[in-house]
């Protein structure tokens, strides 16, 4: 059965220090779970710490680069030591570049797929013997997209890397059915968090247009705590697949009925959301 009642489990979320994460990590805070909050930003991983605590929720800061195998080696080492086996693996932290494929030089695939997907598997590899030892219900999220079953243009790096995402927990998912690790896939829509600013821009995106996507994003989207109920929704459910926030569903139900469609449609979209110009 999912665990549905999160008070006094063990939960660890990656990419803890903003957005989703912070979000997810509060909505646990709220139900009284153990947090370990793992992210590179130490200042981000204070705040969401301090208002976690501020909840009545233990909450254990590790400042660790998931792309990084050795570094999450150790880092999921202390964890066990100190706060047991995770009940709940939430492997959240990403990146994302904006700019067309041209632009896209090998060091933004490597950095992409470092912190993307091989940050997934690091953290699977490191936590699941453990998860899979204690014999009780214990559940694994990965943050995919809806542009993982509906890419948008400018975001290729970023889309396929939460392709692989996507194909990774489908993957795992089968190899662990009939087990105790339930594994889920979450696909966020248009949501407005700090993934989406200038830092993420490559050179030839202008500013008007980054204004334009940025204006969408908080007029258009939803906020990240949105995404975080629906994570805790569908661990307690058993949701294999995760869909929130605008446009998500209706996304992947026009892909699987006509990819050639969707493509029509996503050219549409974009030109309106500012994916282009």
């Amino acid at each position: 059965m999912p665990i549905s009642n999160f008070e006094g489990k063990t939960v660890v979320v990656t990419g803890a220090g903003s957005g989703i994460g912070r979000a997810t990590s509060l909505a646990f805070a709220r139900r009284k779970a153990r947090l370990v909050l793992v992210d590179v930003d130490a200042r981000g991983l204070e705040d969401t710490a301090g208002s976690a605590r501020a909840l009545g929720a233990d909450a254990l800061i590790e400042v660790c680069d998931v792309g990084n195998a050795e570094a999450v080696e150790a880092m999921a080492g202390r964890v066990l030591a100190a706060r047991g086996t995770p009940h709940v693996l939430f492997n959240n932290a990403g990146i994302a570049y904006f700019g067309d494929f041209l632009e896209h030089e090998p060091a933004h695939w490597e950095r992409i797929m470092r912190v993307n997907v091989l940050g997934i598997v690091h953290g699977v590899r490191a936590f699941l013997p453990a998860m899979l030892a204690a014999g009780d219900a214990r559940h694994i999220v990965n943050t995919a997209s809806a542009a993982s079953v509906s890419p948008a243009p400018n975001m290729v790096a970023y889309a396929a890397s939460k392709g692989a995402v996507k194909n990774l927990g489908e993957v795992l998912a089968l190899e662990l059915a009939g087990r105790n690790v339930m594994v889920h896939s979450l696909y966020p829509g248009i949501i407005n968090t700090p993934i989406a600013t200038a830092k993420s821009a490559l050179p030839s995106v202008p500013q008007s247009q980054l204004d334009r996507l940025a204006h969408y994003y908080v007029t258009k989207g939803c906020g990240p705590e949105v995404v975080a109920e629906a994570v805790l929704k569908g661990i307690a459910r058993g949701k294999a697949h995760i869909f929130t926030g605008p446009i998500a569903w209706p996304a992947q139900f026009l892909a699987r009925l006509s990819p050639a469609l969707s493509r029509k449609f996503t050219l549409i979209s974009a030109r309106q959301i500012g994916y282009l110009p």
